[in-house]
This record gives C-alpha cells, structure tokens and sequence, in this order.
C-alpha cells in the first residue's frame, strides 16, 4: 500500500507537471503571438511584484489561461478510471446500464476535443479561457471530485514559467503534429517536443 502511494506521488508531482509543462511549452514555440503576450505579462508582473510570488502569479490572467488551453488539448492523463458506486443508467447517444462495482474510463482527452464543450477543439486558443467559464465536468485535465489528482499544483506551474521571461522558443523545423504512443497512462509525445 505504502509503495503505491509512493509511486502514486511521484507520477502525479513529477510526471503530471513535467507533462503539462512540456506541453504548455510546445504550444507557445507553435503560436509565437501567444507567446509574445504570455512573456509580456510575465515581465510586467514579476517587475510590479518583484519580492512577492503570490502577488505576481495572481496577476498573471493569460498566462493561466495558456496553460488552461494546453491542458485541455494534452491533460497529463488521458482518461481516468472509476468505481461505481451505485447502479446507474447513462444516457449519452444511448443508453447503458452501469453496474455497481463495474469499473468505467472517463475519456478526459475526449471531453477536452469535445466541439460541443469547445467549440474549434484543435485550436490553441487561450481566450476561450479568458471570456468564459467551462461548464463543470467539460474541462477536467486531473481529473475531478474527491478524487482529483494531488498534481494539480497550478502554483509550481506558474512559478517555473516565471523563468520564462528570460528564454524564448520555438519548434523543431517539420515539427508540426504531435503523435502519441498506443500504450501509455500519461498522455505524452511519441518522439518527444
């Protein structure tokens, strides 16, 4: 049990961040428009809050929204398992009866690329974060609930990406879509970024 949690800790603190991070990074170096404004905000508020970490990520509007975007196209998890705890019947193009006990993947990568949740869902579009609020369970990249994953450390995030304002990026020439490999938990590029 306790080698569990272990692993547990270690896949959502290191692997979940390093997944999201990568991923935040690849979507600036592909959108440099993005980038320029991410940058520009991370300047102007680590100068307005120089001493004061807390103060300059709360100031730190589209960046939050970037990093949103990029987990709602590559959430470190592409789905997540569940119990029932009860029976249920879904009803979602069908019906199906879920069984107590049954066990049932949540297609989180699904939900994200969902037209009817976002509209254009291949688009990097920081700004659908900006002018709204995703409907509950429709933007869920660890998950949700009781049960959401402890990598959920937004803060840690922001904190590295402050470093950002120093360094500028862009993709490898021919680097235009990211492919995935058949059998992973995280959700992570085949041949790298």
């Amino acid at each position: 049990m306790i080698a569990a949690q272990a692993f547990s800790f270690v896949v959502a603190g290191y692997e979940s961040i390093s997944s999201a991070l990568s991923f935040f990074f690849y979507n600036l170096a592909k959108n440099p428009d993005v980038q320029d404004k991410v940058r520009a905000e991370v300047v102007k508020s680590t100068a307005d809050n120089p001493d004061d970490v807390y103060d300059a990520i709360a100031g730190m509007k589209y960046m939050e929204a970037a990093i949103n975007e990029s987990l709602r196209l590559y959430p470190p998890a592409g789905g997540i398992i569940r119990v029932c705890r009860e029976d249920a019947v879904l009803e979602c193009g069908g019906r199906a009866m879920l069984e107590c006990g049954h066990q049932v993947i949540v297609p989180i990568q699904g939900i994200h690329r969902d037209p009817n949740h976002f509209p254009h869902p291949l688009l990097f579009d920081p700004d659908r974060f900006k002018e709204r609020t995703p409907r509950p369970g429709t933007f869920c990249p660890f998950g949700d609930g009781q049960r959401i994953c402890i990598g959920q450390l937004n803060p840690i995030l922001y904190r590295r990406c402050r470093r950002f304002k120093n360094y500028f990026t862009s993709t490898k020439q021919g680097a235009t879509r990211v492919r995935f490999p058949k059998r992973s938990v995280l959700v992570e590029s085949q041949s790298g970024l």
